[in-house]
């Protein structure tokens, strides 16, 4: 129900407000589930974003109870913003894993960790194992901050496996908390110097500096 006179205009308007996001789903053992990053209280100030898995009955029907899979514990997952989100699965040799951005998206340390399912009832927190080092993570001396929130795809000819995520390339960029210009640009696969932007509702590639010379890059077509 939408409550018109909610005090602040940022938050709280919905009531009540449930902060749920990043929901994306995995087949696994022939039962399809969901998993989503959400906090285990109403309001996101009085907790912190977990992420979740729950059954599916149907593309669309939850089925059952669900069960937080991961927090933010971890010293590396609390720096800035204590945060698990953008929980994404990726499935090899007969193995599932769930990766996951951790820390706040506002700063440089914005990183990607890992969670391995072991076995077991997969809607339960002790069937997944938390990797002890994040997968991506700050490289200083590469110049990328803030390598997190990410997708995988295939490539056109179903050989590989790629990794579509935002970064920045200065530790002063993130996406603001204040007024701020910022942008947060997915990485060429084949050209690791240049970026996706979007540019007149298609997609172009630049490069870090963010002149507009393009690559002949198969994987993208290049926009004026």
């Amino acid at each position: 129900m939408f409550s018109a006179h909610a005090a602040g205009r940022d938050r709280n308007i919905w009531a009540p407000e449930l902060h749920r996001l990043d929901g994306s789903v995995v087949t696994i053992d022939g039962q399809l589930y969901f998993t989503w990053s959400g906090v285990p209280t109403t309001l996101w100030r009085d907790s912190d974003p977990h992420i979740y898995i729950v059954a599916l009955s149907n593309p669309w029907t939850v089925t059952g109870p669900r069960a937080i899979i991961s927090a933010p514990t971890r010293d590396r997952e609390r720096q800035g913003t204590p945060m698990n989100e953008g929980p994404v699965a990726l499935q090899r040799d007969g193995r599932t894993f769930i990766t996951y951005s951790a820390s706040t998206c506002q700063g440089p340390d914005y990183k990607i960790g890992q969670l391995t399912y072991t076995g077991g009832a997969v809607v339960s927190g002790s069937s997944w194992v938390k990797r002890s080092t994040p997968i991506f993570q700050r490289n200083d001396a590469a110049g990328v901050y803030g390598p997190a929130h990410h997708s995988f795809l295939t490539s056109p000819d179903g050989t590989e496996t790629w990794i579509a995520y935002h970064a920045n390339d200065a530790a002063s960029q993130g996406e603001p908390a204040g007024p701020a210009v910022t942008v947060q640009r997915p990485r060429s696969f084949n050209f690791p110097d240049r970026f996706m932007r979007h540019s007149n509702y298609d997609v172009a590639l630049v490069r870090n500096d963010g002149s507009a010379t393009f690559a002949a890059d198969p994987t993208f077509r290049p926009v004026s």
